[in-house]
């Protein structure tokens, strides 16, 4: 029996079958295989970072084809912000431990073209991620967009444990979400 967190998907390649995890608890699957015969579930294939703008949005390339990514579900602080350069050390950090390569779960276009979408570190191995709900406490759980997120039920789990772990960027004295920072400097 193999235990996986909340935060990971699984995939298992057998007879055509895929078990995804989002439940807020930890499952146990019985299901033996191997390590090389692991496949990530639902994913727009792998893609490799370029850039990381800040901590919500990267630039990913596979191919020729590059396209800018808003992470769906998260609103990080504005690099001027503050809280919005350690954010987007963050996220630089998971990726480039992931080996500066992701999964991509494409959602939607925003109004500025950019692609939405779920992002998976370390794709087609064990040590996955949901890079949406890992970053929620260095950035705000955008509720009013969680709508279309694949996986907002993790984002919910991310933000109670932010919470009650104390690493909530919103619980800061003097915290003031993106969306309002935005609205005062423009």
């Amino acid at each position: 029996a193999i235990a996986y967190s909340a935060w990971n998907r699984v995939g298992l390649e057998r007879a055509n079958s895929v078990v995804m995890v989002q439940q807020p608890k930890a499952m146990i699957l019985h299901a033996p295989h191997q390590r090389e015969n692991y496949k990530p579930a639902f994913t727009d294939g792998v893609w490799e970072v370029t850039r990381i703008s800040d901590g919500d949005t990267i630039t990913v390339r596979q191919g020729n084809d590059e396209r800018r990514i808003r992470l769906c579900g998260i609103d990080a602080p504005e690099k001027n912000q503050p809280g919005g350069k350690e954010a987007k050390e963050f996220l630089a950090r998971i990726i480039s431990e992931g080996g500066d390569r992701v999964g991509m779960t494409f959602v939607e276009q925003d109004r500025y073209g950019r692609w939405v979408g779920e992002v998976w570190s370390a794709p087609e191995t064990f040590e996955e991620q949901l890079l949406n709900s890992v970053m929620i406490g260095h950035a705000w759980p955008y509720t009013k967009y969680w709508g279309n997120c694949p996986n907002r039920s993790a984002l919910a789990a991310s933000e109670q444990s932010a919470e009650q772990s104390g690493r909530a960027i919103w619980k800061q004295p003097g915290a003031i979400a993106p969306w309002e920072y935005r609205k005062r400097n423009r």
